[in-house]
C-alpha cells in the first residue's frame, strides 16, 4: 500500500506502479510483492473499531470513489469502475495524485468508453510527464486484455501515439 497526503491510499499495482517515478524506489520494488488475493472485498464488522484511533468513516469524497473503484478494478468489475468514475468526476472534488486516474482509465477502456479513457490519459500527462511510463504499462495491459476490434485498435493506437513507450518492451508481441 502507498499513501502520501493529500492523495488517497492505494494498493500498489506491480505492473503499473513499478514504473511510477513519483513514488520512492523502495515502494516501486515493494509493488512486486502485492498479492491482491489477500484483499477481502467485503468489509467486516467495523463496530468494534475505536473511533479515537481510526476516526469516523469518511463520507463519499474523491478518495472514497477512487478506493472503491480501485477495489472493483482488482476484481475486474469494469462496469462498477466506470459507474464510480462517472460519479467521481461529477464531484467538485478531484484527484490529488495523477495515479488516481488509473483505475478509471482501465475501467472505461474495458467498457469501450474510449473517449473517457483517452481524456484521462491526456490529463495525467498534463499533470506531469512522469506519468508516461505507468501509462505505457497500463495501455499495454489494456491492449493485451481487451477483445480485438476496430474501435479498440484505434484507441490503443491513439494512446500509443501520445505516449513514448520505447523504454518498455511490448508485452503483446
Amino acid at each position: 500500500m502507498y499513501y502520501k497526503a493529500p492523495g488517497c491510499v492505494h494498493v500498489l499495482d506491480p505492473e503499473v506502479d513499478g514504473f511510477n517515478q513519483t513514488i520512492p524506489i523502495i515502494d516501486r520494488e515493494a509493488a512486486l510483492l502485492t498479492n491482491k488475493a489477500r484483499i477481502l472485498p467485503q468489509s467486516g464488522d467495523l463496530t468494534g473499531l475505536d473511533n479515537t484511533l481510526f476516526g469516523a468513516e469518511p463520507g463519499k469524497n474523491w478518495c472514497w470513489y477512487y478506493e472503491h473503484a480501485d477495489l472493483a478494478r482488482q476484481q475486474r468489475d469494469w462496469k462498477t469502475v466506470a459507474h464510480l468514475g462517472d460519479e467521481a468526476f461529477a464531484l467538485s472534488d478531484h484527484p490529488n495524485d495523477p495515479m488516481e486516474r488509473i483505475p478509471f482509465i482501465e475501467g472505461y477502456a474495458h467498457q469501450s468508453e474510449w473517449e473517457k479513457a483517452l481524456r484521462l490519459t491526456h490529463e495525467m500527462l498534463e499533470v506531469t510527464p512522469m506519468m508516461n511510463n505507468p501509462l505505457c504499462a497500463l495501455w499495454q495491459r489494456i491492449e493485451r486484455e481487451i477483445a480485438p476490434g476496430a474501435a479498440n485498435k484505434t484507441a490503443v493506437a491513439e494512446a500509443s501515439a501520445l505516449l513514448d513507450c520505447t523504454f518498455l518492451p511490448n508485452k503483446t508481441e
